[in-house]
């Protein structure tokens, strides 16, 4: 069964759930369960009362749901499974790109002083807690580093290194840059007139952390003024000033992944099948009510309705659509049915016993990404297939 039929299932079972016998509301917590699973949840996320997403992470989200929209609008949407054929090859061995965008929060020390003119950060972070069935295929450090509001052009600007932390280094403490467990990934300059807002890639290391958990020791972020001889106290200004406005300093690891299972052939339906959308060929259907003919019907999921709005972040719901109707002989053309269905409905009309009428079902499903927290408070970006129906047919 696909996410969006246990999901519809788990919705419509979550709604009369309370006022049900205690073995309907035991099935009904195990389709929750099935859900969560296919949605790679180990059981339903609790995230702290003030948990919020990251802002550049809402920005994905809105970038990617117009995306989706866009392409729903232009009839590019994917058939379903039944009428694609089936790839044995596992996806690894295919191309496909990412669907999996998760924001891994720092967990390591506070931004601290270490010199006048510097400022420093254990950072930690916990790779462990991207799930073994995805593939890792970028992983950057972004950080946001804010203007300070008194910068001018005599303020200095600033030299951010990040470092690799070798061995097991308390958070808090402070560090030489001389410090043998330290070792450079990378270096670069802000403005604080302007502030910083930038990734770095440390795919590496997190590949190396992922093969070997146990060396995950962080990194050390280092802040530093930039002076010259006769500005060294405007530097040490310039750093005390940022310090007080560490709250605003922020460091994340950014996972981008895939997670490979069987792979589909997802070939696009021709232009008469993303015109069709289920609709009659009136003329065809001299005996058959109108209105019951096979089409889309609308279906609206509320996420807030079953009481996963604690976790999920976007979309607090969504049109689903469904499929119902009778898919009468002869099937006229605008009731998208395939050869076989026609062939199906031919025989039935000749004996009902010999075959069972063909069904309304989906001819068209298009993917919707959500943005939710996982079981480790990670805010993960993630697209699902088949989750909307673009179209109807018999089958």
């Amino acid at each position: 069964m696909d996410v969006s039929k246990v999901l519809i299932l788990t919705v419509i079972w979550l709604l009369t759930a309370e006022s049900a016998p205690p073995d309907y509301v035991t099935l009904t917590r195990k389709m929750e369960g099935k859900i969560l699973r296919v949605m790679g949840l180990s059981e339903r996320p609790r995230p702290r009362p003030n948990a919020t997403a990251p802002q550049y992470m809402w920005d994905l989200y809105k970038k990617m749901a117009a995306t989706e929209e866009a392409a729903a609008s232009r009839g590019e949407v994917a058939e379903t499974r039944e009428d694609s054929e089936e790839d044995d090859r596992p996806c690894s061995e295919t191309k496909l790109s990412s669907n999996i965008i998760r924001s891994v929060p720092n967990t390591g020390g506070h931004l601290q002083s270490s010199n006048s003119t510097s400022l420093q950060q254990i950072l930690y972070f916990d790779v462990a807690s991207i799930p073994n069935a995805e593939t890792i295929d970028a992983a950057d450090l972004r950080l946001e580093i804010p203007a300070l509001p008194s910068a001018n052009s005599d303020t200095p600007s600033l030299a951010v290194r990040i470092y690799q932390l070798q061995s097991r280094t308390r958070l808090n403490s402070v560090l030489s840059l001389k410090d043998k467990r330290l070792q450079l990934l990378d270096v670069v300059f802000a403005d604080l007139t302007q502030g910083y807002t930038g990734t770095i890639d440390v795919m590496s290391i997190v590949s190396s952390w992922r093969l070997r958990k146990t060396s995950n020791h962080g990194m050390l972020l280092h802040i530093e003024a930039l002076t010259t001889s006769g500005n060294s106290r405007r530097g040490g200004r310039a750093i005390k000033e940022l310090g007080a406005m560490s709250q605003k300093c922020s460091a994340n690891l950014i996972v981008t992944s895939s997670e490979y299972r069987q792979c589909k052939d997802r070939n696009r339906r021709n232009k008469r099948q993303a015109d069709s959308e289920g609709t009659s060929d009136f003329t065809s259907f001299p005996t058959s009510s109108l209105t019951n003919l096979c089409q889309r019907h609308r279906l609206f999921v509320s996420f807030r309705d079953v009481g996963w709005e604690d976790w999920i972040i976007a979309p607090m719901g969504y049109q689903a659509y469904y499929c119902d109707g009778e898919c009468p002989f002869p099937l006229g053309e605008r009731l998208n049915g395939t050869n076989h269905a026609i062939i199906q409905t031919l025989v039935n009309s000749i004996d009902s016993r010999a075959v069972p009428k063909v069904c309304c079902a989906p001819t068209k499903l298009s993917g919707i990404s959500m943005l939710y927290f996982d079981n480790n408070e990670n805010v993960v970006l993630r697209q699902y297939e088949d989750m909307v129906v673009e179209a109807c047919g018999c089958r």
